[in-house]
């Protein structure tokens, strides 16, 4: 079934202004593949024309928007494994050059806040957690041996959803490439939240790359919280 998204001249504006915010150039990058034809509503075409949209009104084209094939791009598929992998079945949008944010899923509803968000984020470099945080963060790194993945399990209509994205998010931009924060939209593919029994969004996985991931929180974490959680893992992966 094909559907259309129109954004009507005030949302427009109002997505204007943020991006005003931007201040170096921001790579987005659409993988999409056979699955996208799979659903009664191909949401491949659907994050399309939102996130090409978006990119029109960034200021001075900073928005640089690609299409790709995923079965072709096997890097962004490793990124998932082995907690989603076997369960692709939304379009996987990935902010910046190192891919350190990713939605799987179309950026519309409540996490049309966010998408924007992750993309100021990875244009500023400049995040909201505290010094302290961050100095800890950066130690902590320092020891990480593979990639760190946080999933965030989020809804179109969940208002809450977008603190936690944005938190994970935040926490992907000071990892220093090797934090990877994916936003995972459970209203379009519900299997995630069964395997690991949630009921509820927000809900946080986490885990190293090449290992399962973990359910660590329902609801919205303080930064304190996923930071401990974050050095557990570090101390599970030497």
């Amino acid at each position: 079934m094909s559907y259309s998204i129109e954004i009507d001249e005030r949302t427009r504006e109002a997505i204007r202004e943020i991006l005003s915010s931007m201040v170096n150039p921001v790579k987005i990058v659409l993988y999409r593949d056979k699955f996208c034809e799979w659903t009664e509503i191909n949401w491949c075409e659907i994050a399309k024309q939102v996130v090409s949209e978006i990119a029109k009104l960034s200021p001075d084209s900073k928005i640089i928007f690609e299409e790709k094939t995923l079965s072709e791009n096997p890097d962004i598929v490793k990124l998932l494994e082995p907690t989603i992998t076997s369960r692709i079945k939304v379009p996987v949008v990935c902010i910046g050059e190192n891919c350190e944010i990713m939605y799987l899923g179309a950026p519309i509803g409540e996490e049309i806040r966010t998408f924007l968000d992750s993309i100021i984020l990875a244009s500023t470099r400049r995040t909201n957690l505290s010094p302290k945080t961050r100095e800890e963060l950066k130690n902590v790194v320092k020891q990480l041996q593979r990639r760190l993945y946080i999933v965030t399990l989020v809804t179109q209509a969940c208002p809450y959803c977008p603190y936690a994205a944005s938190l994970a998010n935040s926490f992907a931009i000071e990892g220093e490439g090797k934090i990877i924060s994916i936003i995972y939209d459970a209203s379009l593919d519900p299997e995630l939240a069964e395997e690991y029994g949630i009921t509820m969004v927000p809900a946080i996985i986490m885990g190293l790359e090449g290992f399962k991931g973990r359910l660590e929180f329902i609801g919205i974490p303080s930064e304190t919280d996923i930071l401990e959680r974050i050095i557990e893992h570090v101390k599970m992966g030497r």
